[in-house]
């Protein structure tokens, strides 16, 4: 399937955030989701602005160390009142090149980031630096056919 450009508004999520790097991010990724995932966790984040949406962002890339803080979380309303384990990332206005990643996850995501480091290498579209990130609805929980969107900031170049 051929990405779509879209325009985004800037929104806040809330969540569990960890430094990690290219390295660790199967293991350090699998734990935070488990952590993540936990009912009690889930109903903490307060203001959720669709408690169905799951974030997966990626910020504060530094390439020459291959390091990135990886957040899960929620869409919300304001921030206010936040317990101490929480994070808030603002994700400002952008535009994106979305991917659409089907099949049973994560294997169909892992592919289709594969697919998205062939695509950078071939286009003409430049990354912004602004957070990539990954959007899980109730699409993402169909086994063998869920659907994950996977956003990239990017503008085109000449």
């Amino acid at each position: 399937m051929k990405p779509k450009i879209v325009e985004k508004p800037s929104f806040t999520v809330v969540g569990l955030s960890l430094n990690t790097s290219m390295e660790k991010q199967s293991g350090d990724g699998y734990a935070l989701w488990q952590k993540f995932l936990r009912p009690d966790f889930v109903h903490s984040i307060p203001k959720k602005v669709n408690p169905n949406v799951v974030f997966s962002l990626h910020t504060d890339w530094n390439e020459s160390k291959g390091t990135y803080i990886f957040t899960l979380g929620f869409e919300v309303s304001e921030t206010t009142n936040l317990s101490k384990e929480l994070s808030a990332v603002h994700i400002p206005y952008s535009t994106y090149t979305v991917f659409t990643a089907t099949g049973l996850m994560p294997d169909a995501a892992i592919k289709k980031w594969q697919e998205i480091a062939d695509w950078r290498k071939n286009t003409k579209q430049r990354s912004t630096g602004i957070a990539s990130f990954e959007m899980y609805d109730e699409r993402s929980q169909r086994e063998e056919e869920s659907v994950v969107s996977i956003y990239i900031p990017s503008v085109q170049e000449g």
